[in-house]
This record gives structure tokens, C-alpha cells and sequence, in this order.
């Protein structure tokens, strides 16, 4: 599949911003001073709500979140129109409660930095791949979330979720009800026309 790096947006490439939100400071500032040794630009927050104005006012790549501060505060950050990388940081297994479908990834304390800092190396290697994969399809025509997630072989929910990315960060993403070039399904399809 072709590369289109003309149509990659410019702060895709620059370094991934990361907001670390922990309730224990020295576990915050841990956490922090590994992902800034090796290149993140790191915000930090010990409790929801300012978490939330700081991922809403800044261009937030990947959130690292302890579910202490509970998953309504994570519905909210999952509702914010830039679309984020969610990593759940708590002390407890999944449980299948819905609310875990929200992450891009689930780990469980204790977590040593290495740990943390792969787990968002490999949240940022799919999503990059993802959006590449989705962007390529959608640029060559229009087609439904279901066509796109078996060509490009990924789950529908990462399909949606570069399609979030492509609405906050595309010029001009087109989102309409037709016929999907694919499955001949008349849908809602996404098309992407690149300047």
C-alpha cells in the first residue's frame, strides 16, 4: 500500500504528548521522568478533573489513567472530540465490565516503567498503522466501517477511532450516506479528498 505522506497532518510526527493521571505523586513522577528521558513531552495530573481541562486544552497523543479516579471521569476523557490513546493503569484483572473496551490497553500495578513505556510504544505503533491503513482506503474511495475494518484487518472500534483522529486532524474528511465501493451497502461511508 502506498505511503501518503503529503496528506499526513504535520503534528502527527512530532513527539507524542503523554498526561500521566496518578494519585501518588511519587509514582506520577516516576512514570513521568522515564517517558520524558526518552522523548515524550509528559504532562502530569493527581486527580480527574484537572486531567480532564488539561487533555481537552492540549493536543494529548496517549493518556495514562489509574482508575482511581473512576470510569465516568474515563467516559469523559473517551468523549473528548481529539481522540486519545487510553491506557488503564489500576490494582485490579479486568473484570469485562464494558467501561475496558474504552482502552487501548489494561495494566495491572504493580507496573515497572519498561512496562508502561512499551505498552504506549505499541498503543502509538497501532494507532499509527491503523490510520495510515484507513487513511489509504478512504482516500481511494468511499467505504463503510465494515469494509474498512475486514480490508484493512483490524477491529471496527480501531476503525472508528482513526476515523476520530481523521475528523480532528484532516481538512476534509467527507462523511455521508451512499453507496460503499466495496460492499455496494448504501451506509454511511467515509471518503477523504487530499489537496
Amino acid at each position: 500500500m502506498a505511503r501518503i505522506e503529503s496528506a499526513v497532518p504535520s503534528n502527527v510526527t512530532g513527539s507524542p504528548r503523554v498526561l500521566v493521571i496518578e494519585d501518588h505523586a511519587d509514582t506520577r513522577r516516576l512514570y513521568a521522568e522515564l517517558l520524558e528521558t526518552v522523548g515524550f513531552e509528559v504532562f502530569s495530573s493527581g486527580h480527574g478533573e484537572e486531567a480532564l481541562t488539561l487533555a481537552a486544552s492540549l493536543a494529548i497523543d496517549v493518556t495514562v489513567v489509574d482508575l482511581s479516579v473512576g470510569f465516568g471521569f474515563v467516559r469523559a476523557l473517551a468523549a473528548l472530540p481529539k481522540h486519545l490513546l487510553l491506557i488503564a493503569l489500576t490494582g485490579r484483572e479486568q473484570t469485562g465490565a464494558p467501561e475496558e473496551a474504552l482502552f487501548d490497553a489494561y495494566l495491572v500495578k504493580p507496573c515497572l516503567p519498561e512496562e508502561l513505556l512499551r505498552t504506549i510504544q505499541g498503543a502509538l505503533t497501532r494507532a499509527a498503522h491503523d490510520f495510515e491503513l484507513v487513511s489509504a482506503l478512504i482516500v481511494s474511495g468511499a467505504y463503510c466501517v465494515a469494509c474498512i475494518a475486514r480490508k484493512a484487518q483490524i477491529p471496527r472500534e480501531r476503525v472508528v477511532a482513526s476515523f476520530r483522529r481523521i475528523e480532528t486532524e484532516w481538512r476534509e474528511p467527507v462523511i455521508d450516506t451512499a453507496r460503499c465501493v466495496s460492499c455496494k451497502a448504501t451506509t454511511t461511508v467515509y471518503s477523504l479528498r487530499v489537496p
